[in-house]
């Protein structure tokens, strides 16, 4: 399961606090991933959702209001397509402080078997998405005919070192993300199996638990060329 969790200390009530938090029409104007939502904050009913993290196309959910208790917890989930294959539970929660006003948490659960398919490979959910989209839609989802010009990197030392120091500086970041990264630095875009192979095959690196692992010193020294 991915998490996302951020916290701050309001100087204000529980009840007001409260009633901003519900008042959906005002989410675009303080919140940057929920960019829309719609509905009655009421157990049991379904939301209109829209959220947009950072370097993605962002998704529209229609979630269930698991708990609505006033001046305390709004929390719902939602799912992509169907339950189980990408959940998100969002919560939003108030706790009262000794001092005046409260601490406001924000928290987002992720799971399912896309999740885990992401983990897995190293590709973005917002690219799953496509491709299912895709695929429901009728599309070829085969690689296009080469042009005959393939991308390489790391054919030389440097290329090695720099990217080298992007997996230590970007360790939780997918494959796709690695190759915009590149692209920003080099100037040059490559495909994610591309990517995917320097990564792993000569750099020697492996996905744990959706964290890029370095090799050992050894390995290092080898890939890198430098000496002992």
């Amino acid at each position: 399961m991915k998490e996302l969790h951020s916290h701050i200390d309001i100087n204000a009530s529980a009840e007001r606090v409260w009633q901003l938090l519900t008042d959906f029409a005002s989410y675009p104007q303080w919140n940057p991933f929920i960019r829309h939502i719609s509905g009655e904050p009421t157990t049991g009913e379904r939301l209109k959702v829209r959220l947009e993290p950072p370097d993605s196309r962002g998704i529209s959910l229609r979630p269930k209001v698991l708990s609505a208790d006033p001046n305390h917890q709004l929390r719902w989930l939602g799912h992509l397509f169907v339950p189980g294959l990408f959940d998100g539970e969002h919560s939003f929660i108030i706790r009262s402080l000794e001092e005046d006003g409260v601490r406001f948490v924000h928290r987002e659960a992720f799971s399912g078997l896309l999740k885990e398919i992401s983990n897995l490979f190293g590709v973005s959910l917002s690219s799953i998405k496509r491709y299912v989209k895709r695929h429901r839609a009728g599309e070829d989802l085969e690689p296009k005919p080469s042009t005959g010009r393939r991308r390489r990197i790391l054919a030389t030392p440097e290329e090695k070192r720099l990217l080298w120091k992007q997996l230590e500086e970007n360790d939780e970041a997918t494959l796709e993300r690695h190759c915009k990264l590149w692209e920003e630095r080099r100037g040059v875009r490559v495909s994610i199996a591309t990517m995917s192979r320097a990564i792993r095959e000569k750099l020697g690196w492996t996905l744990k638990k959706s964290v890029w692992v370095p090799p050992s010193e050894t390995k290092k020294r080898e890939v890198l060329g430098e000496s002992t």
